[in-house]
């Protein structure tokens, strides 16, 4: 499960039933045990959505305006091998960054005006 907490409203938790609304994220139609993290928020809090930060095992890790709005990199959510959540971006030549954030429980959200 992931806490979502969404600015001006209760915090929710959303388990793998709310992930089933969100498409897979994965490159030639292939679905993988992956979420683009846009497109989680877009389709579970709304269109302009954003996220402000990626929490989990005691680090926050702030995610900038510049770098929300970058189509040229996709941020990523995946499970690991214990079925937690963990945090990384995907370049748009497919080539994967180190997980900035393992054992995410948490998503600072922006609903957006």
């Amino acid at each position: 499960t992931l806490r979502a907490e969404i600015a001006g409203r209760p915090a929710e938790t959303w388990g793998l039933d709310r992930f089933a609304r969100v498409p897979r994220w994965g490159d030639a139609g292939a679905a993988r045990d992956a979420w683009s993290l846009r497109d989680v928020v877009h389709t579970l809090v709304g269109p302009k959505a954003r996220v402000v930060a990626v929490r989990g095992g005691g680090k926050r890790k702030a995610i900038e305006r510049a770098e929300w709005d970058d189509l040229a990199r996709t941020p990523l959510l995946r499970p690991n091998r214990e079925e937690q959540m963990k945090f990384r971006w995907i370049e748009k030549n497919g080539a994967l960054g180190e997980a900035e954030v393992k054992q995410v429980d948490a998503v600072e959200i922006e609903p957006g005006p």
